[in-house]
């Protein structure tokens, strides 16, 4: 029997100052992949999608960018974990060049992650400030490590257009 199985739900939230920017909960079946599930509030400052016609762009306060890194992960080995309570789930290598990453001349340095559409991988509906995002486990790992990547430029000084 092959049946959706869902985790437990996290918060998205900034510290300062504190409020919540939205939930992700992860959602598997028996024989995987998984989904990561967000529901959001667009919080100019903080976090904000916005459609740009072909693309979708997720504008991220650095803080913001560094708790969204460790959820993505926590909730893919969450998913790993539920199929099988014996896995040892390790955070292997992914694709990239999907998502792209970069960080805008703007004085918070916000980081904006951009990618296309994709139903089979990744989905986002925009509307108004509302925002519900689903994006299946290995586009969820992509953007994670395109954030540290950037995150990590920034932290060392280099100045990058992408990551």
């Amino acid at each position: 029997m092959n049946s959706e199985k869902s985790g437990g739900t996290f918060p998205l939230q900034e510290t300062e100052p504190k409020r919540l920017l939205g939930c992700l909960i992860s959602t598997t079946s028996d024989t995987g992949p998984g989904w990561v599930h967000g529901s959001f509030s667009d919080a100019p400052g903080s976090m904000m999608f916005v459609d740009v016609g072909n693309k979708i762009e997720l504008v991220l306060s650095r803080g913001v960018a560094f708790s969204l890194v460790g959820l993505l992960q926590v909730l893919v080995a969450q998913n790993a974990y539920i199929r099988d309570s014996h896995t040892r789930w390790t955070c292997e290598a992914v694709e990239s060049g999907r998502i792209a990453v970069s960080c805008r001349p703007d004085p918070k340095g916000s980081i904006v992650a951009s990618w296309v559409p994709d139903p089979e991988r990744i989905t986002c509906r925009v509307e108004q400030d509302l925002v519900e995002w689903r994006m299946r486990e290995d586009m969820a790992m992509e953007l994670a490590f395109a954030l540290v990547r950037q995150l990590a430029r920034v932290a060392a000084g280099v100045e990058a257009k992408s990551a």
